[in-house]
């Protein structure tokens, strides 16, 4: 719906913008038009064309992330002992049973989540698995650091 989720500060006027449960903060005023420095304003997203949020993210884009995503908490895991926590805190909301997984099992978890992403993706885009494999690869090596 693209309501207020969160309660962050203006980089403009550092005043307390946004709010919690689709309810913006009060002193805050919803505005439609993509004039950002209006004091006290909070532009409405879902009204906003070209935002690139989860909510607006087409399927494959999603899955593309989650299993960048499920991938990199796998590797974490078996690597270091306190991305444990980190694994924890992503999947303990509705599932209490999260807590007693050891390491193990919460890497498989992880891997069996990025696969499942993975034939995903490559269901939805109609690829084979060598094509997004070189896609990924494609991808990546370009990426030289710092921002796009």
């Amino acid at each position: 719906c693209g309501g207020a989720v969160m309660v962050t500060k203006c980089p403009i006027c550092n005043e307390r913008i946004g709010g919690t449960n689709h309810k913006i903060l009060a002193g805050n005023k919803e505005i439609t038009d993509l004039n950002f420095n209006l004091k006290g304003y909070c532009l409405n997203l879902s009204k906003k064309q070209n935002t690139y949020g989860e909510r607006t993210l087409k399927t494959h884009e999603q899955l593309v992330l989650l299993f960048f995503l499920n991938t990199s908490m796998k590797i974490g895991i078996e690597i270091n002992e306190n991305w444990l926590n980190s694994g924890i805190k992503l999947f303990e909301y509705g599932n209490e049973n999260v807590k007693q997984l050891s390491k193990i099992q919460m890497a498989q978890m992880f891997e069996l989540r990025a696969e499942e992403n993975w034939e995903r993706i490559k269901e939805i885009l109609k690829i084979s698995a060598d094509t997004l494999a070189k896609c990924f690869h494609l991808m990546l090596d370009s990426y030289e650091g710092g921002e796009y």
